[in-house]
């Protein structure tokens, strides 16, 4: 699905057109605002953008849902790493230490 020539409308800016797209940004020049402004995709269209386009809603749910699923996984595995973290900490701190060789005497 091509985005670019699309309608979309902003919470502020009204109704724009997408002149650029990629997989990470997408660039919007508006009606009644001067200049492009530019986009992540897919968070804009969770946040400030829609579009009516029934077709072009699909791939963007798609998008998003797939961009919000990475981000948990993402989430998921810092905190396991912070817990594994904490965990070894708690695991050094109860570890019996070795007791200090003692130093030959020198004759």
């Amino acid at each position: 699905m091509k985005f670019v020539n699309k309608k979309v409308e902003h919470i502020k800016f009204g109704t724009g057109t997408i002149v650029e797209a990629d997989k990470k940004n997408i660039s919007v020049v508006f009606d009644d605002v001067e200049g492009e402004k530019l986009f992540q995709y897919p968070e804009a269209f969770g946040k400030f953008l829609k579009t009516t386009h029934p077709k072009l809603k699909e791939v963007i749910k798609k998008d998003y849902d797939n961009a919000v699923d990475l981000q948990n996984l993402e989430s998921e595995k810092m905190e396991q790493a912070r817990l594994d973290a904490k965990e070894k900490v708690k695991e050094e701190a109860v570890k019996p230490k070795k007791p200090a060789k003692k130093a030959k005497k020198a004759k």
